[in-house]
């Protein structure tokens, strides 16, 4: 096989196989994170990554990338790019929140930096109108990005809601913040009961939740959210939980900081956005909102499917390949790995099962936009900014094709690579010609991050250390 087709194989195997790392890590605490602090350009970074998440309204949409460019005309591109079919109202959603931004930065200028006049009522009144114009903006924001992504927040509260009932029963007398925790308590229940259960049984079975349609409501759940937000940020300051939660009555590895941060994350996510907007236009971020901008969609990245193994001795040749080059490039300080036979055979004969059809139909969306600036630039066009935004964290096989560009092609690119905690996903590599090194530096490494992590290798250290004693004693 091919260092290409050997990679994607890997990687497939590595999603379909529980090894150490998904285990232990299936979620993060947000106390001990502090995600751009390697980044000198912290808020674009961050400006970045609350784009593509406002970008998400389907609950089973894959992620989003999103990326910014200055254009030769003094304008300003916003690239857009995942793996599945994007919506036309996507594309309408950030054209119309990227507007409301440049009117709030507008509006906000001319507050800060009219010169007064010699009629102090006039100046008065002219500010008052000013103030409210800001704010009906403002609200307008919060409002159509809460609106565009409701469902998104219906499923993110829902999905543990009750584990996290649970642990605040089997918890509250014990927990030294008690009552930091009995407020957050009480304000996801109440979001929970109004906004995000069950009313009434919709057609055919299908689940019906509580829809809001007036400025008001919409006003309501925004200071609902307000609210949990606070209560949050000094809970997880004051009391971090630093371990999973497990219950023989609940599903295993809570993290009630991990699930507490993904539900408040769309409010963090909007706030980010309308800060941006309040900003001084003078700053070298809200140059952003200065400039003409357009919206490009990126097609999705199609290539030929690869043919995966499809015997069990296939799969085991996959699987002593990565192993042997492994051995052949580490270094002396990794010590010895021996493969488990039992283990590794078990799981190459479940992998059989496994198809073509279960990769994706193309590449992922931070892929697609490296590639596609990578193309651009050996064109002679502007370079974009670095950094790019996603809406989930980058799984391996996209964080270490980011490895290899940069190392081959002296790139800077970066993204949310912390925050995978060793996650993989079905990978497949994007159709453009510009792979050659960069394919066999990503092979490596991805050969030492399998080794070290899959359950089918272990130290060789405890056999050797056995043969040793059993010589001593004859």
């Amino acid at each position: 096989m091919s260092p290409q087709e050997s990679t994607e194989a890997l990687l497939a195997y590595m999603t379909e196989t529980n090894n150490k790392s998904s285990e232990e890590n299936m979620s993060w605490d947000p106390t001990d994170f502090k995600p751009y602090d390697h980044d000198p350009h912290y808020s674009q970074a961050r400006i970045l990554d609350a784009l593509a998440n406002i970008c998400i309204s389907d609950p089973d949409s894959e992620s989003i990338a999103v990326a910014m460019k200055r254009t030769s005309h003094h304008g300003l591109e916003i690239v857009i790019a995942t793996d599945q079919d994007m919506p036309l109202k996507t594309i309408k959603h950030i054209e119309g929140v990227w507007v409301q931004l440049q009117l709030l930065s507008e509006l906000n200028s001319e507050i800060v930096y009219t010169k007064p006049t010699s009629n102090l009522k006039i100046d008065y009144v002219q500010e008052q109108v000013l103030r409210a114009r800001k704010c009906t903006v403002e609200a307008s924001i919060w409002r159509e990005c809460l609106k565009f992504s409701w469902k998104i927040f219906q499923k993110r509260l829902n999905s543990r809601f009750n584990d996290f009932k649970g642990f605040y029963d089997n918890n509250r007398q014990d927990s030294p913040g008690k009552r930091l925790f009995q407020e957050v308590y009480q304000s996801i229940t109440v979001i929970e009961f109004l906004y995000t259960r069950v009313v009434e049984p919709g057609e055919e079975g299908e689940e019906c939740r509580r829809e809001l349609s007036t400025d008001t409501e919409w006003e309501i759940f925004h200071d609902c959210l307000q609210r949990l937000n606070y209560v949050v940020d000094r809970l997880l300051k004051t009391l971090p939980f630093k371990h999973a939660h497990k219950d023989q009555n609940q599903k295993p590895n809570f993290n009630v900081a991990s699930w507490l941060w993904k539900v408040i994350s769309l409010y963090k996510d909007i706030r980010v956005l309308v800060k941006l907007g309040h900003g001084n236009r003078k700053h070298r971020r809200n140059m952003w909102l200065l400039k003409k901008f357009t919206v490009t969609f990126l097609p999705r990245n199609m290539s030929v499917r690869p043919a995966l193994p499809d015997s069990q001795e296939q799969w085991l040749n996959v699987v002593r390949s990565a192993f042997e080059d492994w051995n052949r490039m580490k270094k002396k300080s990794d010590g010895n790995m021996e493969m488990v036979q039992d283990r590794v055979s078990a799981d190459c004969g479940k992998m059989t099962k496994l198809t073509s059809s279960h990769l994706p139909t193309a590449a992922h969306g931070v892929c697609a936009i490296v590639s596609h600036f990578l193309q651009e630039e050996k064109a002679g066009l502007s370079r974009p900014h670095f950094y790019i935004g996603t809406s989930t964290p980058l799984c391996h096989g996209c964080s270490e094709f980011i490895y290899g560009v940069n190392a081959v092609f002296g790139t800077k690119w970066a993204a949310k690579v912390e925050l995978s905690l060793e996650k993989s996903a079905f990978w497949r590599f994007p159709n453009t010609s510009l792979r050659g090194r960069v394919v066999e530096i990503m092979y490596d490494k991805i050969c030492a991050l399998f080794v070290c992590s899959y359950d089918g290798f272990e130290a060789a250290a405890a056999a050797c250390q056995d043969d040793d004693d059993s010589s001593d004693s004859d």
